[in-house]
């Protein structure tokens, strides 16, 4: 029985205004801790202290294209946020006057505001941000490769303060959780989760080849795994019969027309695109954390073919059940080798909601209370 009676949960923006891997982690955060009897708040600043870390929308005026070509500029040379003050002067007094038993923040530079509480602090990592700026530093030439590795440097020594101070550390990446360990941090692998009865089989047109990518496209790194698509799977998946269509939120707006693929924009009904399409795509090079449309295909007995990359946020033992190719030399004849697996099969168990709330009634019985 989990013994702390109150917790606030701090998130960049409000969790429940849209829908994507970082809103569905924190409202499951969220929905965990209330069906464990805590009571449960989430704290949003003012104003996105990450807003060029999450994209802002498309927005017409001269005063947004400037701010969207600034952003995409210190992107190019610092690729993660670099606010780590806590600047809401609002949100400060809302954590220092609190009585909660629990802080749980998910984004890095929202940690400084675990300074004006003595809650015990839960770290979560939707990413691990200095392997994330290292990543992009790999992708970049002269010397915004130096200022993104600088800042890959600087944010482990972030991470580690932060780290040492918190009482549960988890991270939503298999690969973010091994990273963290062999630094010698305790964190725990506490994947993206799928309410239960989600995880049941469409029935996709098996007569027609479709395959199809989705996501939300003011996520730059989905942006370019588009581009990714386009410049390397594109072609041969045609070839071989494929057609593609592209879903998501910004994806009419910010994706350049390519002849041989649909974009159809923002999908009310996730089933209804998982019904048109029998392969799912993962063309993913850029970002971090667990691709929480793998596991949504998966849930829905699609196969995903994907780069290593897109699958570094899964145990070594769902390897097996999913189509791993090169982004620019994919062997596409593996395609055929891997069944779909089913909704209910034990690998997918650690996505389902009841496994989550066991393992974070354990972290904080545990941590807190052990």
């Amino acid at each position: 029985m989990i013994a702390i009676g109150a917790a606030n949960v701090l998130s960049l923006t409000d969790p429940y205004s849209s829908n994507h891997g970082g809103t569905i982690r924190t409202r499951g955060l969220v929905d965990a801790l209330q069906s464990l009897g805590v009571t449960t708040s989430v704290l949003t600043p003012g104003a996105a202290i990450g807003e060029q870390f999450l994209g802002t929308g498309s927005e017409p005026s001269m005063k947004a294209r400037l701010r969207s070509k600034v952003g995409a500029l210190k992107r190019e040379f610092l690729p993660m946020p670099t606010g780590f003050g806590a600047r809401d002067s609002a949100l400060k007094r809302t954590v220092r006057g609190s009585d909660a038993d629990l802080l749980v923040i998910s984004v890095l530079s929202q940690a400084p505001y675990s300074r004006f509480t003595e809650a015990p602090l839960w770290l979560d990592y939707m990413d691990v941000w200095s392997a994330f700026s290292a990543r992009e530093a790999r992708s970049r030439a002269g010397l915004a490769r130096l200022t993104a590795a600088a800042q890959a440097r600087a944010l482990a020594r972030v991470e580690a303060r932060y780290s040492g101070s918190a009482k549960i550390v988890t991270a939503v990446g298999w690969a973010d959780a091994e990273l963290l360990q062999s630094r010698g941090i305790n964190a725990v692998w506490l994947p993206v989760w799928l309410p239960d009865d989600s995880f049941a089989a469409v029935a996709p047109d098996r007569s027609e080849k479709v395959a199809g990518l989705i996501g939300n496209f003011e996520y730059w790194p989905n942006v370019d795994a588009y581009e990714a698509l386009v410049q390397n799977w594109a072609v041969p998946l045609r070839d071989r019969g494929w057609s593609i269509v592209v879903a998501g939120r910004q994806s009419r707006e910010r994706l350049r027309r390519i002849e041989g693929i649909e974009i159809i924009g923002e999908v009310p009904n996730v089933d209804a695109f998982y019904e048109r399409i029998s392969l799912s795509l993962a063309p993913i090079r850029l970002g971090g954390g667990i691709k929480v449309k793998v596991i949504e295909s998966l849930a829905k007995g699609i196969p995903v073919l994907g780069t290593r990359f897109a699958f570094e946020g899964f145990p070594p033992s769902l390897m097996d059940s999913v189509i791993q190719v090169e982004l620019d030399r994919p062997d596409f004849e593996a395609m055929g080798s891997v069944d779909s697996l089913a909704p209910g099969s034990a690998q997918l168990d650690p996505f389902r909601r009841k496994s989550a709330i066991a393992t974070i009634t354990e972290l904080v019985n545990g941590s807190l209370h052990g």
